[in-house]
């Protein structure tokens, strides 16, 4: 007599404290919540933590003095729109007299001409220097989306008096870059130490947040292109039967994959990298698949009736046989005789 076989549980492997927590349905639950609140708390945290790094970066205020004098006057710069396909940086200028160019609350003593990069302004005696909005230009391609870059670089300058060859005002110059999903890296220099001119140059990029989320949604894309084009490639070669259920699946993601492609933030119109990588592709092989799809459904399906009629209006037998002829009964008569006949013998 053979022996039973012991089948080995597969909860064994594990501690005896924690086997009870395996085996049984509900403490497999409280793990399994347990596991995934450990998987969020290993992803979520961190991506905030890296999202308000970049807030924070790209919020960061770059100060710069063209003197340690108390004579001067300061000028805030705060990055309001950024417009890609106009290359154009949309900024916010504030100015704000000190020392001897101030008087009472913030009035200048002097008349005061200020070039903001191709802009030239001229501020009055006795009033406040007012606020006012300033187009930076951008140099860039917005095609190469989502690695795109752009560059800027102008200069800021002040001098006294109605003219631009008067005395060099010392400055003391503050940008503020605040540009959702974009990056800044700015440097600000300074030309010849009496000459009070701050020369800005600035490189624009994406946030590393926007660089991801976009690659990611290129590969999801692939992925969804791969899922029907081999569900086609079943269809076609394998003659495998798709419901009806998941025959709209091809034509549904022709409609989705507009709406995947710009859910990316900022992204430009048609023609950018990202349509290159993945956008263009990924929309012919869902089309090309789906119409494969349809048509071999519908064409088998068009077969499939026809060799149904075909096998109706067949004859059960073939018009050249011939009915057999099989054995002739003949009824007996086995009914016993009556008296008429006896009388008669």
């Amino acid at each position: 007599m053979r022996e039973p076989i012991m089948v080995k549980d597969w909860a064994d492997g594990f501690p005896k404290w924690f086997q009870p927590f395996i085996r049984r349905t509900r403490y497999r639950r409280v793990l399994y919540c347990i596991g995934i609140l450990i998987l969020w708390l290993c992803i979520v945290p961190p991506v905030y933590k890296t999202f308000l790094y970049q807030g924070g970066k790209a919020d960061t205020l770059e100060t710069f003095r063209t003197s340690d004098g108390p004579d001067y006057i300061d000028v805030t710069l705060v990055a309001q729109e950024a417009n890609l396909k106009g290359h154009k940086l949309q900024t916010y200028i504030m100015l704000q007299p000190q020392g001897k160019y101030r008087r009472g609350y913030a009035e200048l003593t002097m008349n005061v001409t200020a070039n903001f990069a191709s802009k030239g302004k001229t501020f009055k005696v006795g009033r406040r220097m007012e606020s006012f909005d300033l187009s930076v230009p951008l140099t860039g391609h917005e095609r190469l989306f989502p690695f795109d870059t752009y560059d800027s670089n102008f200069a800021v300058y002040l001098r006294e008096g109605n003219q631009e060859n008067g005395t060099a005002i010392p400055l003391r110059t503050t940008l503020y870059g605040s540009i959702q999903t974009l990056d800044f890296d700015t440097v600000i220099s300074q030309g010849s130490p009496g000459e009070h001119t701050v020369y800005f140059s600035m490189a624009v990029a994406r946030t590393k947040i926007t660089l991801f989320f976009s690659i990611y949604i290129c590969i999801l894309q692939w992925a969804l292109a791969l899922a029907i084009s081999t569900l086609a490639f079943q269809v076609a070669i394998t003659r495998r039967q798709i419901p009806p259920a998941l025959l709209t699946c091809g034509t549904s993601l022709l409609f989705a994959l507009p709406a995947l492609r710009n859910s990316q933030p900022g992204i430009p119109a048609l023609g950018c990298a990202s349509d290159i990588l993945a956008y263009f592709w990924c929309l012919i092989i869902v089309a090309f698949s789906a119409v494969s799809n349809l048509l071999l459904t519908v064409v088998r399906k068009e077969k499939v009736k026809k060799g149904d009629k075909a096998s109706d209006k067949a004859p059960d037998t073939a018009p050249s046989e011939r009915p057999t002829m099989g054995p002739i009964i003949v009824p007996v008569d086995v009914s016993p005789p009556t008296s008429d006949d006896s009388g008669s013998v």
